[in-house]
């Protein structure tokens, strides 16, 4: 249920007659949310707030007032509260902000749990923003995640691209990993009954095969194998079958 401040806002730019009145409504909005985030809030006004700051910056209006609420509401346990808390993060920092070494112990300590909704967003988070640095500590965490028994599916796709933003920031983190090489993770993951999985662990090994050409004729029998299964899958409708694998115009778009 939006607020009425949140309401107003999106009714005034939709309605807004020009760039200018629109950059104009955008700024207003700043300002407002500048003076409303120095006060204390309850965490779901908060992340409100938080929302109105990311439409902000959407329309153009740098928001960076709201990086320190939203650092604070990424640490809160509400998981909705935590969810837009990480969100607001990935949209107003940068792999370079000089406030992203705050972040850490965060981040450290929602990888530690397999609970989708403290993991989820935070693998999110290290997607979009890891360097070198944060992925020396997260590549090790986030594989404790793609192997927990209790992880979810939601988790272990998640935990796929973070990997993979490890690899690509730090190879050297993700070479020290235990064996086997990451490569034979994702290859092993071809044959999981769950389609969002298969398309993770096929994402993973299409950038790899940007920087190894020669891999990806060794993948296609696999590949092709795990299509097979996939599409079997869909034709004995069973409840593992997803919507995006049952348009009949486009039966792999992972492949």
């Amino acid at each position: 249920h939006a607020s009425a401040a949140f309401q107003s806002l999106i009714q005034a730019i939709a309605e807004s007659a020009s760039r200018e009145d629109e950059r104009r409504i955008v700024s207003d909005e700043c300002a407002r949310l500048r003076t409303e985030l120095a006060q204390p809030h309850q965490p779901t006004e908060l992340a409100e707030m938080l929302v109105r700051a990311i439409y902000c910056e959407m329309f153009g209006a740098p928001a960076p007032f709201a990086i320190i609420p939203a650092m604070g509401l990424a640490q809160h346990p509400n998981p909705r509260a935590k969810q837009v808390g990480y969100t607001a993060c990935a949209l107003l920092l940068s792999p370079s902000h000089e406030l992203m070494p705050l972040l850490q112990n965060t981040i450290h300590r929602d990888l530690g749990s397999p609970e989708s909704d403290r993991a989820c967003p935070a693998l999110t988070l290290l997607t979009k923003l890891a360097d070198s640095r944060l992925a020396e500590l997260a590549a090790p965490l986030s594989l404790s995640l793609l192997e927990a028994p209790t992880a979810s599916g939601r988790v272990r796709v998640r935990a796929v691209g973070a990997l993979m933003r490890c690899w690509a920031v730090a190879p050297h983190a993700v070479e020290a990993l235990p064996a086997p090489p990451l490569e034979a993770r994702l290859r092993s993951l071809l044959s999981e009954p769950s389609p969002p999985l298969v398309s993770a662990a096929a994402a993973g090994l299409s950038a790899m095969v940007r920087r190894r050409p020669g891999l990806a004729s060794s993948l296609l029998p696999e590949l092709l194998a795990a299509q097979s299964r996939l599409l079997g899958i869909r034709h004995a409708g069973a409840e593992l079958a997803s919507a995006w694998i049952s348009r009949p115009e486009l039966a792999s778009p992972w492949l």
